[in-house]
């Protein structure tokens, strides 16, 4: 009886192996003939899934380029596992589940990633570094926020209630649970004021429930609220009338998408320096970048701009100039398309690195 678990758990991963072999094989399929039928110049493949990864395969055999556009590191983990795997029966049958026998790893050479840290990541798995050209997210124009809104955002009394929000995907390893630590820290401290803490987002209801249960018992029913889901463009509109977000991951983020968002909406960043966010925010310049793992230090931020407003406006400020600078959607539409006229014109040639 005490086995039963591990052979059922055992089964049922064979089970999935067996689906995902037979996805990647009618995918396999469906994408040959499509490239047999009309034949482009070059394939731009946008996160590219374990079901579609023999894709790949199937664009070297036909001599078509493909610019992949990746956010996160499973294709450089696939690799270097695929790659150090020393059980040559697990590699066959993983090759074998994914269809990639066909695939070769070095003629991957045209890669776009959002931050320096996920490139580090593909160097550090075997791809060269001159196929990997890093190209962050951008946002749209229209959801900056205009002088005349951040200036009236500015003129906030001072005496008003502080308003803080967490926004992302409930797991531990987002720090949801940190920012609630945070919370607690700013009740226990003698200089207390009024604020608010809203976190927006779900995840596996067991969290959620810890994460009730820690708001309990620190006290803070009505300080903090547990908002749900919350459609994207409703949370873009609502992040102006935050004072600061905060962005406490765990785990080496490659480039959160809120902490731009954010900084677009005139909403200053308290973020742990984790993965990308070093490259986005300039430390006391247009975000605040403290230790990971320590919600008194997140507090202890937050007090200072209460205390010093003019601090965060000109941190908000330089936010929103950053993002109209660096991370404009035309600009990261524009060089995306100049990195994929690349990719045709030099097909199989890699910069070196």
């Amino acid at each position: 009886m005490a086995n039963r678990p591990g052979a059922v758990g055992f089964v049922f991963r064979r089970i999935r192996q067996l689906r995902l072999a037979f996805v990647c094989r009618l995918n396999y399929r469906a994408v040959a003939g499509i490239l047999d039928a009309d034949p482009p110049d070059v394939a731009y493949i946008w996160q590219l899934r374990a079901e579609f990864v023999n894709a790949l395969a199937a664009l070297q055999s036909r001599g078509i380029p493909a610019v992949l556009n990746i956010g996160d590191y499973w294709l450089a983990r696939l690799r270097r596992e695929l790659r150090e795997e020393k059980r040559t029966l697990i590699r066959a049958w993983r090759n074998r589940v994914l269809k990639t026998n066909g695939l070769d790893w070095d003629r991957i050479i045209h890669i776009l990633v959002n931050s320096e840290a996920l490139k580090r990541a593909y160097i550090e798995s075997g791809f060269p570094g001159g196929a990997i050209q890093v190209i962050p997210r951008g946002i749209r124009r229209d959801q900056i926020l205009g002088e005349a809104a951040a200036a009236a955002k500015g003129g906030r009394s001072g005496s008003s209630e502080v308003r803080l929000v967490f926004a992302g995907r409930l797991a531990p390893e987002k720090g949801p649970d940190l920012a609630i630590r945070a919370a607690a820290e700013l009740m226990g401290s003698p200089d207390s004021f009024d604020f608010r803490l809203d976190i927006i987002g779900t995840g596996d209801s067991r969290f959620i429930e810890e994460l009730s249960a820690m708001i309990r018992r620190f006290g803070l029913n009505g300080r903090v609220r547990l908002l749900g889901r919350m459609d994207h463009e409703t949370l873009l509109g609502r992040l102006s009338e935050y004072d600061a977000m905060i962005v406490p991951p765990r785990w080496e983020d490659p480039f959160p998408v809120s902490v731009l968002e954010a900084m677009a909406r005139g909403c200053l960043v308290i973020a742990t320096g984790r993965g990308g966010i070093p490259e986005i925010i300039e430390n006391g310049r247009n975000g605040v970048i403290v230790p990971g793992g320590e919600p008194g230090a997140i507090a202890a931020e937050i007090r200072r701009i209460v205390r010093h407003p003019q601090i965060k406006r000109e941190m908000e400020r330089n936010a929103r100039e950053t993002v109209l600078r660096k991370f404009a959607f035309e600009k990261t539409m524009d060089d995306s398309e100049r990195f994929i006229r690349q990719s045709i014109a030099r097909p199989e040639t890699a910069r070196s690195s």
